[in-house]
């Protein structure tokens, strides 16, 4: 069985950034990394399974939430 994880993704019209579940690909969305972090336990996947879909996005998350010393490199 292959571990569930996340994925942040493009920004959004709302200002938030798309939160991939992995493998299944279910949706959600985040507005800061308490929202990431509130939806790993919810959502079945390990704190330290998160990553960028590319690094234009992470650049984007760390210019709009900053970094987080949990987050992922």
């Amino acid at each position: 069985m292959t571990e569930n994880r996340f994925v942040i993704g493009p920004r959004s019209f709302d200002g938030s950034f798309r939160l991939l579940r992995m493998p299944d690909g279910l949706a959600l969305s985040a507005r800061s990394w308490d929202d990431v972090w509130a939806a790993c336990p919810e959502f079945n996947v390990p704190w330290r399974a998160i990553g960028f879909s590319d690094l234009v996005v992470r650049q984007q998350v760390l210019d709009v939430w900053g970094d987080h010393p949990d987050m992922p490199s």
